[in-house]
């Protein structure tokens, strides 16, 4: 699928375009999206419940069927720890280092469909239950950590100086 027909095509699952609620029904699915995040946020550098996050989006994707190029990228995005560069955790997993999987998971027209119809479904579908919604959660978050990691990489590379003073005056 070219980028075009990406963004300008059908749409990639058979979730309708249309919101299933508006008005009070979107603010409380938006306030338990946020909630959300920052559950799994505030809980990410537990090892136990890191590792319970990346179960439940196992279990989830063995309900789809994709190429064996997803499952590979998968399987190495789910591996060791995902954090952001600048942060220090003390972790018994190994830390892996600019994998970048999860930017190719969605960069690939198989997890782009994957991706775009797990989130579409749950901000979308009235009755979402709490286990589908909290995977289409961590899935976001690590390929937002990936592409912060990306950034921060770009960044160093044509000699900025990054430090946590450097986020924060560049943030406030």
């Amino acid at each position: 699928m070219s980028g075009h027909e990406r963004f300008f095509g059908p749409v990639l699952n058979d979730v309708n375009q249309e919101a299933a609620y508006d008005g009070l029904k979107q603010e409380e699915r938006m306030a338990l999206v946020r909630r959300l995040i920052c559950e799994v946020r505030s809980q990410w550098a537990d090892e136990e419940k890191y590792n319970t996050f990346r179960n439940d989006v196992r279990r989830f994707i063995k309900t789809t069927t994709h190429s064996p190029q997803f499952w590979s990228l998968m399987g190495e995005m789910l591996s060791g720890f995902n954090d952001h560069a600048d942060m220090v955790i003390d972790r018994n997993a190994d830390a892996t280092t600019e994998k970048c999987s999860a930017i190719q998971i969605y960069c690939s027209e198989d997890g782009y469909n994957f991706l775009y119809g797990v989130v579409t479904q749950v901000l979308r579908t009235e009755d979402v239950d709490m286990s589908s919604l909290r995977t289409a959660v961590v899935l976001a978050e690590l390929l937002t950590i990936e592409l912060y990691n990306l950034r921060l990489a770009n960044l160093q590379t044509k000699g900025i100086p990054i430090s946590r003073e450097w986020f924060t005056e560049a943030w406030l």
